[in-house]
């Protein structure tokens, strides 16, 4: 009995060992994308893999689907470059490059005026694209974002009225778009004049 239990244990201590060899990556699909892409990565020992870099910027790990296959998904901050895998058994880089497919983020609809940290919604092409949304110089705060809508939280600024500003990455770096004629104002409270005498 005792020699069994020792047998088995050792099977359980080399299966360990195979399981937890170092990621490795025979291929990748599809080798181009935009935004919001998912890539499926297939190789071995990929079952603990939970960190992924595309063009040297963090993506994001949808799916662990098994051992031999991991699905990630392209971000708004990621560029053409090299995908890199990483887990807590080691990391591994791909040979070829993945190539961003870039989009230029278009309003089509927001609302002229809002109160400071209200959230409004806008809608567009390609806002999944927005890294940054600025009203004039003044950053907001993206709340939800896709590719034909997003919230953002309005900040207050002093300027009568401003642009809507996005940011945007390019192959050349980022690049910024957005309305012009400044259409979008605060929200500001009227003050209240009393009418009322002040006794002194």
């Amino acid at each position: 009995v005792l020699g069994l239990a020792f047998v088995s244990c050792s099977e359980d201590l080399v299966y360990d060992k195979i399981a937890s060899g170092e990621p490795v990556i025979t291929d990748f699909s599809p080798k181009s994308g935009k935004i919001g892409t998912e890539v499926t990565i297939t190789g071995e020992f990929l079952q603990k893999i939970d960190t992924v870099y595309i063009g040297g910027t963090m993506g994001e790990v949808k799916y662990r689907i098994s051992p031999q296959q991991v699905v990630v998904r392209i971000l708004p901050g990621n560029k053409t470059g090299k995908i890199l895998i990483s887990g807590s058994n080691g990391e591994v880089e791909t040979v070829e490059n993945f190539t961003m497919e870039y989009t230029v983020p278009a309003l089509t609809s927001f609302p002229s005026a809002a109160k400071t940290n209200a959230e409004i919604y806008i809608e567009g092409n390609n806002l999944d694209a927005v890294l940054n949304v600025y009203f004039g110089t003044t950053k907001g705060e993206i709340i939800t974002q896709g590719e034909k809508d997003m919230i953002v939280k309005v900040p207050f600024f002093q300027d009568d009225k401003v642009d809507i500003i996005f940011d945007y990455n390019t192959e050349t770096g980022v690049k910024q778009t957005g309305t012009t004629g400044k259409p979008f104002e605060l929200d500001r409270p009227t003050p209240v004049i009393s009418d009322s005498p002040v006794e002194g």
